[in-house]
């Protein structure tokens, strides 16, 4: 663990302090306010450069690092051994997973439940991406980190009361339909989850009545044999 934090530190560098320091300078208003107004903009273009610079040295040294030592990285470990393990234990239940989640076998009301799950959020984003794009704002009132919740609408606040953020009644709606589909789409996992935890017989009984006849045909007839085998006997006994 010491090592995984010491390997995260240069985060703190690359983007945390940045951002935090572009985050502070957009607090400072009052007569100097062009003046942070344009340390904000310079700190933010600064941030971004050491951010993409980051990124590019660390996928260099990412992609040097497996070049170099890609095979000896590969074979296995003994600190990796739990996880192995864990994984092979795993593989039974994602290929029921998988199994269980195709479109053809689900249920009409998982159909529903998932069709329904994606209208619903694909409207909320719909009605929250056309927000953003209009001049007249619709769901969300505009509020800056400099203003203050308790002045007026007029003087960019929002009356004193945080929840008037949002424009009834397409605000209200957006984030209804958002609360909708994201139960929607967790109840649906957590059904699927269950169906494919449960035993290979139980999860698609209509296959399992497809093999009872199969397995049923494959049984050899006793009664044949023995009556076969009666017949065998009635007929060598005149002889003996």
């Amino acid at each position: 663990i010491p090592q995984m934090l010491l390997g995260t530190m240069p985060v703190m560098l690359v983007s945390i302090i940045p951002q935090t320091l572009v985050g502070g300078l957009l607090t400072k208003g009052g007569a100097d306010a062009s003046l942070w107004s344009m340390i904000s903009s310079f700190c933010t273009g600064l941030a971004a450069a050491i951010q993409a610079g980051a990124t590019l040295v660390f996928t260099w040294g990412i992609m040097r690092t497996i070049e170099k030592d890609g095979e000896e990285l590969a074979l296995p470990r003994a600190e990796h051994k739990a996880v192995a393990e864990l994984t092979k234990s795993e593989e039974v239940f994602v290929q029921a997973f998988l199994d269980v989640t195709q479109w053809k076998k689900l249920s009409l009301v998982m159909r529903i439940g998932l069709l329904s799950s994606v209208i619903f959020l694909m409207l909320s984003g719909f009605v929250i991406a056309a927000d953003f794009t209009l001049s007249e704002k619709v769901c969300f009132r505009k509020f800056k980190i400099t203003d203050s919740i308790s002045a007026d609408y007029e003087l960019g606040g929002l009356n004193n009361n945080a929840l008037n953020i949002v424009i009834l009644p397409l605000g209200a709606m957006a984030l209804g339909l958002a609360c909708i589909g994201s139960i929607l789409h967790v109840a649906v996992g957590k059904r699927m989850n269950i169906v494919a935890k449960r035993p290979n017989d139980k999860i698609h009984p209509e296959e399992q009545c497809d093999k009872k006849p199969q397995e049923q045909g494959s049984i050899p007839d006793n009664s044949t044999k023995s009556n076969s085998a009666v017949g065998t006997q009635a007929t060598s006994s005149p002889n003996s």
